[in-house]
C-alpha cells in the first residue's frame, strides 16, 4: 500500500454562531488543505497510469472540483451551520471519497486554519 499526498489552500470567511469569543464575528481564514490517499500500484504495463496509485494531476482536478471552488472565496455559513474546522474537514473527507477512483481511498486530511492549528480527518475503512 502506497500514500500519496497533495496540498491546497483556499481563503474563506465565517463566523461561529455558537462560540462565546472572536470566532463568533465575521472574520476570514487562508487555509491549508493536505489530502493523504492511499492504493496498490496499478501493475499493467499497458496502462498510461502504471506504477502510479493515481496520477497527481487527477487527485488535484478532483480536489479543486469538490472543494477547492466550493469553499474558496466563498462564506463558509452558507454550506454548514456551524463552519467550524472540524465540520468543514468531515465535510471534505465525505465528498473526496464520492469521487475516488476504484481502488483509492482517502487516508487523511488535514485542514489548517492558521500557520499552527489544523484538523485531521483519518478515514477508518
Amino acid at each position: 500500500m502506497i500514500t500519496l499526498t497533495r496540498e491546497f489552500s483556499f481563503c474563506s470567511a465565517h463566523k461561529l454562531p455558537y462560540y462565546e469569543g472572536k470566532c463568533h464575528n465575521l472574520h476570514g481564514h487562508n487555509y491549508r488543505l493536505q489530502v493523504t490517499v492511499k492504493g496498490d500500484l496499478i501493475k499493467d504495463p499497458k496502462n498510461p497510469k502504471f506504477g502510479m496509485i493515481i496520477d497527481f494531476h487527477d487527485l488535484d482536478s478532483l480536489v479543486k472540483e469538490y472543494i477547492i471552488e466550493e469553499y474558496d472565496h466563498k462564506y463558509l455559513n452558507d454550506f454548514l451551520p456551524n463552519p467550524t474546522a472540524e465540520m468543514m474537514v468531515e465535510a471534505m473527507a465525505k465528498e473526496i471519497k464520492l469521487h475516488l477512483p476504484l481502488g483509492v481511498h482517502l487516508h487523511s486530511m488535514k485542514l489548517w486554519e492558521t500557520d499552527d492549528s489544523f484538523v485531521e480527518y483519518l478515514n477508518e475503512y
